[in-house]
């Protein structure tokens, strides 16, 4: 359960750091780190789904695979 807190941690703080660059996202530069964070919660998310899934299919999830 704590991985699960984690992955919820740094959606969290990149939900917050993307909140204080939408107000300057007409810069070219900025857009492109927006879209990157974008990207980082998809992947995110999409990891908390397949911990999640592992947890239920082994009932441990040690064989979960946290590389990104």
């Amino acid at each position: 359960m704590a991985e699960l807190n984690q992955f919820q941690r740094s959606m969290d703080r990149i939900n917050d750091i993307l909140h204080h660059l939408m107000p300057k996202s007409g810069d070219p530069e900025t857009a492109s780190y927006i879209q990157s964070l974008e990207m980082a919660l998809r992947t995110l998310e999409l990891k908390m789904e397949e911990y999640r899934q592992s947890l239920s299919a082994n009932k441990g999830g040690s064989a979960f695979d946290l590389s990104f």
